[in-house]
């Protein structure tokens, strides 16, 4: 199991997509955080130029976007992963005599793991820029950017780090369901864009379609892990309820899909061994 975890983190953070993207959140974050911050320290009132204002998470026309492509930048890492390792015969893990069922969990355990942390690196480069140069502040309900009576508002009002740290906690886990369901889409369609398709369409048909028909009713993903809370009556119920949903379908797709690759993958590492003890054999002689 951990030589296959190994083998794993490896494949999915340090490929190309992963560290351009690790380097360019590093570098915009950077960037806003001179212009929007730095640029206005000593100019600017300390109680306005706060954690509790000022991080990227609380920004609307940029972060909107970035969150609407979340299933997009999630599944980017990893997600077609299997299908890559598949068209190589699996022979990454084979020569490093890995069992499918080790090899199956850790690639969706790290599928997992990476689509969430690589989606909120902005979100914890800027807060951690936040904590080093501004104050946390204590937001007032006249200048506050949640509403009073928004999910989790009480604990922005009381510890916005708090608050925040909850948030990144919370894109984090959409993030790295997202990122699994990809993975379930393109092993069971066996098509790679379904990696990207999938997420996409679950988490923008809802929200498209309550904008149009109930604009006042939340319930798509959007609503549940935007930081800003944009509509009001959102609960934390909802948001265990989708969370287990999603997590229930990409499990079920992804255990249905990789059970018609057991057999093929065990007749390869069962070849390899058997080379490996006729090798070991003629040397010994």
């Amino acid at each position: 199991m951990i030589r296959a975890l190994s083998l794993h983190i490896k494949q999915a953070f340090l490929n190309k997509i992963s560290l351009t993207l690790l380097f360019s959140w590093l570098i915009l974050v950077s960037i806003y955080h001179y212009f929007y911050i730095l640029k206005y320290l000593g100019g600017v009132p300390d109680e306005l130029l706060a954690t509790a204002y000022k991080w990227i998470g609380f920004r609307d026309d940029e972060m909107d976007v970035y969150l609407l492509l979340m299933p997009v930048l999630a599944a980017l890492p990893f997600s077609t992963s299997y299908n890559s390792d598949k068209a190589d015969k699996f022979k990454s893990f084979v020569s490093k005599e890995v069992p499918f069922f080790p090899y199956v969990c850790t690639k969706y355990i790290v599928t997992f793991l990476s689509g969430g942390l690589l989606y909120i690196l902005p979100f914890v480069f800027s807060l951690l820029f936040c904590k080093l140069t501004i104050q946390d502040g204590i937001p007032t309900p006249a200048l506050s950017i949640i509403k009073d009576n928004g999910m989790f508002a009480s604990l922005y009002f009381s510890s916005p780090i708090t608050y925040i740290s909850l948030y990144i906690g919370i894109n984090f886990l959409f993030a790295g369901l997202m990122a699994v369901l990809g993975l379930s889409a393109s092993i069971w369609s066996r098509k790679d864009y379904m990696a990207i398709l999938c997420p996409f369409a679950i988490t923008s048909l809802p929200y498209v379609v309550l904008n149009i028909v109930f604009p006042t009713i939340g319930g798509a993903p959007i609503h549940l892990y935007d930081p800003k809370q944009p509509l009001q009556g959102m609960s934390p119920y909802i948001l265990i309820m989708q969370c287990t949903v999603f997590f229930g379908i990409s499990l079920f797709m992804y255990m249905k899909g990789v059970q018609k690759d057991r057999k093929k993958y065990m007749r390869r590492l069962q070849k390899r061994i058997r080379c490996k003890k006729s090798i070991q054999k003629s040397v010994s002689m």
